[in-house]
């Protein structure tokens, strides 16, 4: 049985659009369209095709010709149809839609939601419900802080705990959102480890990019600093890989949208430096978005001026698994190809369910030469040859033979197409 398509529109406001008529959807504001959207446009504005019988792709076209209809990156829709698959999203006018398999959507034997925290489907344990979403008991409350610990944000539950801080889920408060909520525990942490994290927030406030985690807050109480951002559910893609490697198709997919982000990163002089699958986030409608910038480094300090860096000199930042050599030698020092080296060692992971290297130890990668890893290709045979030999090209010791982060995403677009 094919998959079930259907459109999920986010903003303005989330909502499920009506199912296919005859394998297509008129959208726009006029009551004589399929699915009316609000918002000015002229009637019939919006045309969504299924494509194929069982295909997890759709056909968009805009017939208003107004320009209106754009793609995730909000770009005008060619006059031939934006091809949208699974997981992908686009715009009309104000709205922001996803197409999403319907199939994949996660409920419980009694259509029970499932905890949004640790993702239980016990229907006997019914929790307490926030915002639309479910919390069970186990997960609910942060008994060590006080709810209003952080004006305008009520602490929910814990959602994860680091060596800087925790993560909790909050509501922010008056328009009853659900957001995630990064603290630095000031108690427990480093006056080092405060500055990583304050340079975060001024970092990423900067940034807005449809494959980056968004940044909607950034303050300082008397616990500590903390900065708040979007919620994003599905888990990480290190979790993922706990169910075995993606396919090559998902891992090119989420491998240009990663380098789409990149890209933009670097454009504005900010380098991530710390590309790992622990900071790749999967929404549930398959899209990719790059979090944690906390090792995010701009271009112009590293290129010039007075260092400052928070880091301390000679620092080898970033996991150790997916850092450059570059990284290895100095932190301080590594660019934007130090990104190419972890989004391409990310991806070599997902592909094969291997790091590309198997230490975990700086001294031993600094004392012997660093070989390139065994072609991807030859670790799992699922892995067809040209996804592997652009892996390679991620992972050249030579930070200068490795492509940019507009190159890398045009060569796994062409590959996943």
């Amino acid at each position: 049985m094919p998959p079930r398509l259907r459109l999920l529109c986010l903003e303005p406001e989330i909502s499920w659009l009506p199912s296919w008529k005859g394998g297509r959807l008129v959208l726009g504001s006029s009551p004589d369209a399929d699915a009316p959207l609000a918002g000015g446009l002229l009637p019939f504005h919006c045309l969504v095709a299924l494509v194929g019988a069982g295909t997890e792709a759709v056909s968009v076209h805009d017939i208003s010709g107004r320009g209106d209809v754009r793609d995730a990156a909000l770009r005008p829709v060619p006059a031939s149809g934006l091809r949208v698959r699974a997981g992908e999203r686009f715009h009309v006018g104000p709205h922001m839609l996803a197409l999403v398999n319907d199939d994949s959507l996660r409920t419980s034997g009694d259509g029970e939601l499932p905890c949004i925290v640790c993702g239980s489907p016990d229907s006997r344990d019914r929790g307490q419900r926030v915002a639309g979403e479910r919390v069970c008991v186990a997960c609910l409350g942060v008994p060590e802080l006080a709810p209003d610990t952080f004006p305008g944000y009520e602490l929910v539950a814990r959602l994860g705990q680091g060596s800087m801080g925790s993560v909790f889920l909050a509501l922010a408060r008056p328009r009853e959102r659900l957001v995630a909520l990064k603290a630095v525990l000031l108690g427990s942490a480093a006056p080092r480890a405060v500055a990583r994290f304050l340079r975060e927030a001024r970092v990423l406030l900067r940034l807005e990019h449809p494959h980056i985690v968004r940044v909607l807050d950034a303050s300082s109480v008397e616990a500590g600093p903390y900065v708040v951002c979007e919620l994003v559910r599905g888990g990480d893609a290190l979790a993922r890989l706990a169910r075995g490697p993606l396919a090559a198709s998902e891992v090119a997919r989420i491998g240009a949208q990663l380098a789409d982000a990149l890209d933009y990163a670097h454009s504005l002089g900010v380098v991530h430096r710390d590309v790992k699958p622990a900071n790749v986030l999967l929404e549930p409608d398959g899209r990719a978005k790059l979090s944690d910038f906390g090792l995010a480094k701009e271009l112009r300090e590293a290129l010039g001026g007075d260092e400052t860096s928070s880091t301390g000199s000679g620092v080898a930042l970033g996991t150790i698994a997916y850092a450059a050599p570059e990284q290895l030698e100095d932190g301080r020092s590594a660019g934007p190809p130090a990104d190419i080296f972890g989004l391409g060692a990310t991806l070599y992971h997902l592909a094969t369910g291997r790091t590309p290297r198997e230490t975990r130890r700086i001294a031993d990668l600094r004392r012997d030469p660093l070989a390139p890893p065994p072609p991807a290709s030859s670790v799992a045979s699922s892995v067809p040859r040209a996804l592997s030999d652009i892996l390679a090209r991620t992972l050249a010791t030579d930070a200068k033979a490795r492509p940019t982060a507009r190159e890398l995403r045009e060569m796994l677009g062409r590959f996943s197409a």
